[in-house]
């Protein structure tokens, strides 16, 4: 047998001493002295093993700085993890490799198990793994996933925060006169909360007139921060005999830093100080969870905040308001009444962690702000707004996407200004303490009771059996307190990202493949654990969880030990795995487990004896997980409830099954919304990416003809939920939602949740958007939400398809359609039809061609005269060239309404406006006097303001004429003279596609018409014939042929025509005026 000297002595000449430990431990199990005399000698175990584990402990403390020691603690800690299991599985290398077939066998092999499990081998060689794992104790910490790292930058929320956490006013405090909490009772953390923790703060101050940040650290390091302070070389705080302040560090220098630190705040200056280094180094450990305070002040002393920022991609400050005034939380009844923005409207934010404590706080004496627009786009939510035009001042914006925390700030004079006053020193301790903090989870993990304290990896520890759920084992046949397993994850870290942390609830399909369906004795699931994998399905096995009541602390703290290694690669965040453990039992439960019964027990318990909070997030009481769902979907508002669609529908779920078919309607509408809001975030991010594909994706939903990108008018079908969802959804999450979708429509009354009506709607409100793309997810959705079509989705109210597709802009398909119900006239010229005739070869003469003076300049300005007064008849019209160019945009031609009265008042209004745009086209032409053109256009403005009124929709006062006139044949003389096109001699899919791609991007009129597609090839054919009759008068110089032209080039065939058809005796038929 190795000796534990020897084992020591190896891993100080440079041996891996973990694996050398393990080594140890192999050996002794094969001494049958020693494993016979195991149970009786333990604490001589202990003895032996002292150097070797005190080995280990000095092998990992030289691996503790830099990220190439975490990768080689990981690698270490999994080549432990992975040795054990296969030295483990020694011990049950006899297992059958058949299941018993009766209760009998199934004894045997349960008395085997236990006789294995028991044996002074197996004991010995659990107390010698025993050791190892409290050796690498702090590897488990340091490879637990927590939130993009935060967890190793900052605090733990359960042991820092205070218990009135997000309340502006504490209860029973006594208050000071701006109504703030006096002393720290009513601060986010109370004094010391971080004494010991090694929480560290950075400063970088770079303004330094007048101020040394002296009240701001002692306030920190009276919570137990530990406080950098650092600025410019030559300044006043760093020269003299006694300075106040480190001289700014290098960028190498800086990086060390960081590394340790929570946050780091830039109180900027008027000049730059920070290098690229600098800002590098800052970017990289943000980007690792680093937290982030960038202050600034008014112009300009927001130089080097700025270029942080903007670097991050994030809001940047600008201006100079003057404050010097007090925000302050308005009563419910004050905030119901106010504007959202404006200057009534409430100042500072109520129920967030940074205004603990605060109900009035000093803005600041003058001071930046940022851009709303840019603010709810980055994610950021505002905390504090100026008194004089209600802009933001300070925002902060949570961890997301592996980065940290951000507070952004435009009004650093608090930090030395009125720094006693009205509540300064408690927000921007606040601010502190929130960023040296780790909320993962959402801030709820306080509720879940103890944390998890060293857990022996893999071991089952002893708990309260008492009102545990009893079942049949799968394996052996015996019957008691029942077990199920978890599955080994290929990556531990597989279920930490911010989405699931962030709707634990929600993702029970993404962790279900983890929660084994097999049911075992709690016995015979410690062996098989043990062993590494159940030997009959070849399944490995991470760890047991006995079905044990969550009544009691101890268990709770123990399954939740249990939980969080197996679904959170050990991250101590009970609250976040019990739910996850829950979504993944009901996942069980609904896939018609054959153990439904277990699972249902499970979920039960979780139900009724884990807490977290009402909101789900930071703030609000603390209640069992069942209230907690209840109250988010019955009480919480529909601004805020901002969970995903997957976490809604599991808790309407519970709902509807605790609640037996009562409040279907407040479910259904709540999961609805929640669907909505998911499709359209989805929709969202499609359009950021890549407008024209989303468009394309969604004409294939709306249209079932599409020629070449252009939908064909009267091919408009409705949409399925279903069909939306493939479109709007990452594929990963289509099935997923579809099969959420349709549990809640079974469980809520069997209607789908999302109608074809409103599934259609949604869909032509993202087809035909005209605002930017680039609005954030909350300022698109209430854009929605403000029109008729998103009031039709969200609140439910009836419409058929059709319907529900007029009002979010479908009509636009049917502009212009007398104008283009007949057939396509060809090419006399390369310009469309004759300018003699009207309506093709067959129709009324224009103007004589055989009069004295035809081709004169004289007789050609009749001629075109004659030609536009028939357009104008046409298209009704009084554009001058007669052509419908003065139109309401495409989407806005027809407000369809539910009645037919209302519907007639809103056409003429758009008529009134129409008609006063042409007024002024014509007046711009020469056509009619200026004065005329100007109350043309006041009449169209004044008709606009009456639509906008009338429908709602803002957008009706900012539009702009456009026009509904298709510009077909341009389109085909433009494609045709291309290079590529030059030499054709028949029409081509390519001069097709091309063709329709101008009519695309031209942009005007009604494109859409059925005749179209066929009258393109007709019109090249048309084009290809003008061009050998006539191509060397008309294609000369220019693709572009002037009336004059086009009349003189068609003039002498135009006269053999009139002077064939007088010869019959009947004078040829003019055109006449209606």
């Amino acid at each position: 047998m190795a000796s534990a000297s020897s084992a020591a002595s190896s891993a100080a000449a440079g041996a891996d001493p973990i694996n050398t430990l393990l080594a140890f431990a192999e050996a002794a199990v094969n001494d049958d002295a020693k494993c016979g005399a195991a149970q009786a000698s333990l604490a001589t175990w202990r003895e032996e093993l002292a150097p070797a584990v005190e080995a280990v402990r000095e092998y990992l403390r030289a691996l503790r700085v830099g990220e190439r020691s975490i990768a080689e603690r990981r690698r270490l800690y999994e080549g432990w993890t992975n040795a054990r299991k296969r030295a483990a599985g020694r011990f049950f290398s006899w297992m059958p490799a058949e299941p018993p077939a009766d209760a009998g066998a199934g004894a045997a092999l349960a008395a085997r198990l236990k006789e294995a499990t028991e044996s002074p081998g197996h004991m010995a060689f659990l107390t010698a793994a025993g050791e190892v794992n409290r050796a690498v104790s702090d590897l488990v910490g340091a490879l637990g996933s927590g939130r993009s790292n935060r967890s190793k930058r900052a605090a733990k929320a359960s042991t820092v925060l205070s218990s009135h956490a997000g309340l502006n006013s504490i209860p029973g405090a006594a208050v000071d006169r701006h109504g703030n909490a006096l002393d720290d009772v009513g601060d986010l953390v109370a004094d010391g909360a971080f004494e010991g923790t090694g929480t560290r703060v950075v400063i970088l101050q770079l303004y330094t007139q007048s101020f040394d940040c002296s009240l701001p650290i002692t306030a920190l390091k009276r919570k137990g921060l530990v406080v950098d302070h650092f600025a410019p070389a030559g300044c006043e705080l760093t020269s003299g005999s006694s300075p106040r302040a480190r001289v700014m560090p290098s960028p190498e220098e800086l990086d060390e830093l960081l590394g340790t630190a929570s946050q780091v705040w830039v109180i900027s200056d008027m000049r730059a100080h920070l290098t690229e280094g600098h800002l590098a180094v800052i970017e990289r450990h943000w980007r690792a969870g680093l937290g982030l305070y960038a202050m600034g002040d008014n112009a300009p002393f927001y130089v080097d905040a700025n270029a942080l920022l903007a670097r991050l991609q994030l809001p940047t400050m600008s201006g100079n308001q003057h404050g010097d005034k007090h925000a302050k939380v308005l009563d419910e009844a004050a905030v119901a009444a106010a504007p959202s923005r404006g200057l009534d409207a409430e100042r500072l934010a109520r129920g967030d962690l940074a205004t603990t404590g605060v109900v009035r706080l000093y803005e600041g004496i003058t001071v930046a702000t940022f851009d709303d627009d840019d603010l709810e786009h980055c994610g950021f939510k505002t905390l504090l707004r100026e008194s004089g035009r209600g802009l933001a001042v300070t925002a902060r914006r949570d961890p997301e996407g592996g980065a940290g925390p951000v507070v952004a700030d435009g009004a650093f004079t608090r930090l030395f200004c009125s720094w006693d006053g009205a509540g300064s020193a408690r927000f921007v301790t606040n601010i502190a303490a929130m960023l040296a903090t780790d909320l993962g989870g959402s801030g709820a993990e306080e509720g879940a009771g103890a944390e998890a304290e060293g857990a022996e990896e893999d071991a089952v520890p002893t708990m309260a059996e008492a009102g545990g759920f009893e079942a049949e084992c799968d394996v052996t046949f015996e019957r008691g307190l029942a077990a199920i397993a978890l599955a080994p994850m290929p990556d531990p870290t597989l279920l930490t990202s911010d989405i699931v942390l962030d709707n634990a609830l929600g993702s029970g399909e993404a962790a279900a493949p983890f929660v084994l369906p097999q049911v075992y004795s709690v016995s015979t699931a410690r062996a098989l654990v043990e062993s590494g994998s159940n030997p009959f399905t070849r399944q490995p096995l991470q760890l047991a969880v006995p079905a044990v009541s969550l009544s009691t602390d101890v268990n709770r703290k123990l399954v939740g030990e249990l939980l969080c290694h197996g679904l959170l690669g050990g991250a101590r965040m009970p609250n976040t795995a019990f739910m996850l453990f829950y979504a993944a039992c009901q996942q069980r439960v609904l896939a018609g487990s054959d153990h439904k019964g277990v699972f249902a027990f499970f979920s039960a318990q979780i139900e009724e004896h884990i807490t977290t909070r009402a909101t789900f997030g930071d703030t609000g009481p603390y209640m069992a997980l069942r209230d907690a769902m209840a109250y988010y979907l019955v009480s919480t508002s529909a601004e805020e409830q901002r969970k995903t669609f997957s976490f809604t529908a599991a808790a309407a779920l519970t709902m509807a099954r605790l609640g037996g078919g009562e409040g279907a309607v407040v479910l259904r509408t709540a999961c609805r919304r929640a669907l909505v809001r998911s499709l359209h975030a989805g929709l969202l991010q499609l359009g950021k990416a890549s407008p024209e594909a989303l468009n394309e994706a969604l004409d294939g939903l709306l249209y079932s003809k599409i020629w070449h990108g252009i939908a064909t008018r009267g091919s408009e079908r409705a949409v399925t939920m279903e069909q939306l969802a493939r479109v709007a959804l990452p594929a990963p999450a289509v099935e997923p939602t579809l099969r959420a979708a349709e549990r809640l429509a079974a469980a809520l009354g069997g209607a789908p949740l999302l109608s074809d009506s409103q599934a259609t709607a949604l869909s032509v409100w993202a087809r035909f958007r005209t605002r930017s793309w680039a609005a954030g997810a909350e300022t698109a959705l209430v854009q929605l939400v403000s029109t008729r079509a998103g009031k039709h989705v969200w609140n439910n109210s009836p419409a058929d398809w059709r319907s529900a597709a007029e009002l979010a802009g479908l009509v636009f398909l049917t502009e212009a359609e007398e104008a283009e119900s007949g057939p396509v006239p060809g090419f006399a010229t390369t310009l469309g039809p004759s300018v003699f005739r009207w309506n093709g070869d067959d129709g009324p003469w224009l103007i004589d061609p055989t009069s004295e003076d035809a081709g004169s300049d004289e007789w050609i300005a009749k001629a075109k005269a004659i030609r536009a007064a028939a357009l104008r008849a046409e298209y009704h019209t009084q554009d001058p060239n007669g052509y419908p160019t003065a139109v309401l945009p495409r989407g806005h031609r027809i407000a369809a309404q539910s009645g037919p009265a209302e519907r007639e008042v809103l056409n003429a209004a758009s008529e009134a406006a129409e008609a006063g745009w042409s007024t002024a086209a014509a007046a711009a032409e020469g056509a009619s006097s200026s004065g005329s053109g100007a109350s043309g256009l006041a009449a169209a403005e004044s008709a606009l303001v009456e639509l906008a009124d009338l429908t709602g929709d803002e957008t009706f006062a900012a539009a702009k004429p456009a026009s509904a006139h298709c510009n077909l044949h341009r389109a085909v003389q433009r494609v045709m003279a291309r290079p590529e096109h030059a030499d054709a001699t028949e029409c081509t899919e390519a001069i097709e596609r091309d063709v329709a791609r101008y009519l695309l991007e031209d942009g005007k009129g009604g494109i859409h018409h059925a005749c179209v597609p066929r009258a393109v090839p007709m019109l090249v054919r048309s084009l290809l014939e003008a061009k050998e009759r006539d191509g060397a008068m008309l294609f000369t110089s220019s693709s572009v042929v002037s009336f004059d032209v086009r009349a003189r080039a068609e003039l002498a065939r135009a006269a053999e025509q009139w002077k064939a058809e007088s010869a019959g005796g009947a004078a040829p038929v003019m055109w006449k005026a209606p």
